[in-house]
């Protein structure tokens, strides 16, 4: 199929890393969010719109990361039109077992700020981390 052709652009990665690896968690209007969690110990989560490109890189949530599990998600609130990233945070209690239910923080890119959410999700283990995007309503 020769739709699309044969042109392409490069573009150049906005930040440098020693591992090579960054996860697309989701993509939203254009923006891609990226997570270097390969071995479930991120240290870096960007925001990067690659069209005008441009980055964001959201500070550290307060949970810690290691030795639990977390799973991302990736948004926009239609009502503030605001994006957002969700972060569900099982704490391990033992080997290959996690404390249900999970806590949940927000990160909203009008604030630059994580929060705590006191809705609970549901009391059980519900996904792994490496497939964590999925869109509801749109």
């Amino acid at each position: 199929d020769e739709t699309f052709g044969d042109k392409f652009l490069e573009l150049e990665f906005p930040f440098k890393r020693q591992l090579a690896f960054f996860r697309i968690v989701g993509s939203c209007n254009g923006l891609l969010f990226l997570c270097d969690d390969l071995f479930g110990d991120s240290h870096i989560i960007v925001l990067w719109n690659p069209s005008i490109r441009k980055s964001v890189n959201l500070p550290m949530p307060s949970k810690p990361q290691w030795p639990n599990m977390f799973v991302l998600g990736f948004g926009v609130d239609s009502m503030t039109n605001d994006y957002k990233v969700v972060r569900i945070v099982y704490y391990k209690e033992g080997l290959f077992r996690y404390r249900v239910p999970p806590e949940v923080e927000i990160y909203t890119l009008s604030t630059r700020s994580w929060r705590g959410i006191s809705s609970t999700p549901p009391p059980y283990r519900m996904v792994e981390y490496m497939w964590s995007q999925v869109f509801v309503n749109g």
